[in-house]
């Protein structure tokens, strides 16, 4: 049995999560500095990047498939279904790829979901931000009797033409 193209298909979308990981990295820089140009320009290679995996995806479940149907199983068998069926001898290295893929894509996982976090936390603040900023503040304006204006918005047009 060739496990080649399936250990091969295993590593080249190992080599995109990896390049994957590094773009959340980047990501996770640029939201923190509220950097929103680069973090477009992160966002475009993640979504590149993405595009690429899922074709590899779609190749790795073709070359899995045709594994499967070798060893008797399922074509949707999974990658521990086919370890388990095969010879221990050609196991250690389809193993070893198999697990270093499954570790990036946690890691992926992990590290969207604290970028997704601090997104949550950039808009709450900003929303703050917005709303200290229109708010409306006591301005010290003062009607003709002397007192100052109710809720801080000037009488009229703000022109106290009596004083």
């Amino acid at each position: 049995m060739n496990l080649k193209p399936l250990i091969d298909a295993l590593r080249e979308e190992q080599k995109v999560h990896e390049k994957i990981l590094l773009a959340k990295r980047e990501e996770r820089k640029w939201i923190a500095v509220g950097a929103a140009g680069q973090l477009l320009q992160t966002a475009e290679e993640l979504q590149d990047l993405a595009e690429h995996a899922m074709t590899l995806d779609a190749e790795r479940r073709q070359r899995s498939a045709e594994i499967a149907r070798a060893l008797g199983l399922e074509e949707n068998a999974t990658l521990k279904e086919i370890l388990e069926a095969m010879p221990s001898a050609n196991r250690p290295e389809l193993e070893t790829v198999g697990d270093d893929l499954r570790r990036f894509a946690h890691e992926v996982r992990s590290i969207n979901t604290a970028n997704r976090l601090m997104l949550n936390r950039a808009v709450k603040t900003l929303n703050c931000e917005i709303s200290d900023l229109i708010r409306v503040k006591d301005d010290k304006t003062y009607n003709a009797s002397g007192r100052k204006s109710k809720g801080g918005v000037p009488p009229r047009a703000g022109l106290n033409v009596r004083a």
